[in-house]
């Protein structure tokens, strides 16, 4: 599968072949580059794992942020719910 990477300025460098080849499987699987490319915004969840909190009484170690960017102005919204 060869996935072309329309609209980038600089075509990136992979660690190896494998890797070129997964990271090309997944943009396939998820609409191809274009699709990415043309959606106004791009969303995801990050999970994170905070050592530290298990020294924390009642605190939770793991922490989810939301992150929103619009693509037209690279702006980003980024939400850390304290709940």
């Amino acid at each position: 599968i060869t996935v072309p990477l329309t609209g980038l300025i600089a075509k990136p460098d992979y660690a190896s072949p494998e890797t070129s080849r997964i990271i090309e499987q997944m943009i396939a699987a998820h609409g191809g580059m274009q699709k990415w490319e043309n959606a106004p915004t791009v969303s995801f969840d990050n999970i994170f794992f905070n050592p530290f909190a298990l020294e924390q009484e009642g605190a939770s170690p793991w922490w989810v942020s939301h992150e929103v960017i619009e693509q037209s102005t690279r702006r980003a919204y980024h939400d850390w719910p304290l709940d």
